[in-house]
């Protein structure tokens, strides 16, 4: 059963020595899968997502755009039968956003963590104002033995890049099936039914309320 992680405080035994897939993994689209898929095959070793909560573009614009493609805990249904282990949601909050990206390589090489392998998409950027990039993190990881991957991006039948940008413009425009293609899944809405009015139900269509 997957796990969902807050901290690398006390992680468990069970969580440590795994491949670890790095990203904001909104949706976890086709692109976010190709990682996984690589995550599983780079390391005989289980598959973590380490992200964060909330996510680093929510942090910075609170209840502005973009929203989010998926919360925690679809995130989770979705991740698990792609074969992952644990999710680590690290709190990204005034001191992560004020780390030194060679803090954070680190942090993400460090015995805390105990990575096998770490993962990450081509354009992966790091640490305070995004300053730290691949070849930062492969020579922090180096210096750890730890081996580092770089997955290309995932294209669709037209070449052109799967993003969760592209699947928030989709659903904007209301063209689920265009999400649905790019997620790889049908898109997935989680609310609370909550009672309303209870017009509906006069006019012969109840609703629901979320």
């Amino acid at each position: 059963m997957l796990a969902i992680h807050t901290s690398l405080a006390g992680l468990p035994p069970d969580a440590r020595g795994c491949a670890v897939a790095i990203g904001a993994f909104d949706g976890l689209h086709l692109g976010h899968q190709a990682l996984l898929r690589h995550a599983a095959t780079a390391a005989a070793c289980p598959v973590m997502i380490l992200t964060f909560e909330p996510p680093p573009k929510l942090y910075f614009n609170p209840g502005g755009s973009p929203g989010r493609l998926t919360t925690s805990h679809t995130r989770a249904l979705a991740a698990e039968p792609l074969g992952v282990s644990h999710i680590l949601e690290l709190p990204f909050n005034a001191a992560m956003a004020a780390m030194d990206a060679t803090d954070f390589a680190a942090l993400l090489c460090g015995p805390a963590l105990g990575a096998r392998h770490l993962v990450v998409g081509h354009d992966f950027a790091f640490g305070r104002g995004r300053a730290g990039d691949v070849a930062l993190l492969r020579s922090v990881a180096g210096a750890a033995g730890i081996d580092v991957s770089v997955v290309a991006p995932v294209q669709d039948a037209t070449g052109t890049r799967v993003s969760s940008t592209r699947i928030r413009v989709a659903l904007e425009a209301g063209d689920v099936a265009q999400a649905n293609a790019l997620l790889g899944r049908p898109w997935l809405i989680e609310a609370t039914v909550i009672d309303g009015e209870k017009r509906g139900r006069l006019l012969g269509w109840p609703t629901a309320n979320l």
